[in-house]
């Protein structure tokens, strides 16, 4: 391990990083997925001085990206080329991604394991991750949609507008980064919820991480309410189907810890079906709901 140096990636570093971030997990996948340039590049741009690769003379072996939104930071994709399996590389990276959430400000770190699979779940206990609410991944084909006529999304918010929302539901939680990134790099958009009886907004992507995939769902970023009631949260899916369909896309995808549990039952009785599960691990802090719903994945 003593050849092997962690430093912070650089946008020249993705090529690599991708081909390994394919192998690493072909042996979950099944095949070999090739992850797009934009999804890499917009994942740096994030959160930079939280995105790490090991190397040595023979070039990079493994890479790390975190995100910090506000208080919470969260890793996202790490990976090790296979062929350099028990050097003692995931460690390290995994430290110098903590440290820079932590450094950071994030009074939350945690991550998610793989859907369905108890891949890599050992190593996070073993340094120091502990189990929280599990994350129960929601899909619905989009039909014929009933958007109620007080509920509409809307594209004019200022800029402490995010704040002012993701606080209310968790202290300091600032999803603002990437409703930028979203706009900046062209993946998907940022609404606000018009017509309900509190406020809220949702950052929906609508192209595929995927090289060469055709995107034929609308992936729910986040989903921030502060109202708890069973009307809202319905009448945003709502307005969130009806734009899927306005794009020509099939489904939505809408994810939540399972901390959101009401709003996930009303959801299931509503149309949506269980496609996945993961795991949802915590090394600082609490995930703890203050008010409100906050619906989201840790992932990339």
């Amino acid at each position: 391990m003593s050849s092997i140096k962690i430093r912070n990636m650089e946008t020249s570093d993705l090529p690599r990083v991708r081909d390994i971030c394919a192998t690493a997990f072909y042996g979950y996948y099944g095949k070999i997925f090739l992850r797009t340039e934009l999804n890499l590049e917009s994942s740096l741009a994030l959160y930079r001085r939280g995105c790490f690769v090991a190397g040595d003379r023979d070039g990079i072996a493994g890479f790390i990206f975190s995100r910090k939104l506000g208080s919470l930071g969260w890793i996202g994709v790490f990976g090790v080329d296979p062929c350099r399996h028990g050097l003692d590389i995931g460690k390290p990276l995994l430290e110098a991604a903590c440290a820079a959430l932590e450094t950071g400000g994030c009074s939350i770190i945690g991550l998610e394991t793989m859907p369905d699979s108890p891949y890599n779940v050992g190593f996070y206990l073993k340094y120091g991750f502990d189990l929280h609410y599990p994350v129960i991944v929601l899909e619905k084909e989009v039909n014929n949609i009933e958007t109620p006529l007080s509920c509409s999304l809307s594209e004019d918010f200022g800029p402490g507008d995010i704040l002012r929302a993701g606080s209310y539901v968790i202290e300091g939680l600032d999803y603002s980064a990437e409703a930028s990134n979203a706009l900046e790099f062209g993946w998907g958009k940022t609404f606000f919820f018009k017509g309900l009886s509190g406020e809220g907004f949702a950052i929906l992507r609508h192209v595929s991480i995927i090289e060469g995939q055709k995107a034929d769902v609308l992936f729910v970023r986040a989903l921030v309410l502060t109202g708890e009631s069973m009307e809202d949260i319905l009448a945003a899916a709502a307005c969130i189907e009806r734009y899927a369909r306005s794009l020509g896309l099939g489904k939505v995808t809408l994810p939540a810890s399972a901390v959101n549990a009401n709003a996930l039952r009303w959801l299931i009785n509503a149309g949506y079906r269980v496609v996945k599960t993961s795991m949802r691990m915590i090394r600082k802090g609490k995930y703890e709901l203050t008010g409100g719903i906050e619906m989201s994945r840790w992932i990339m």
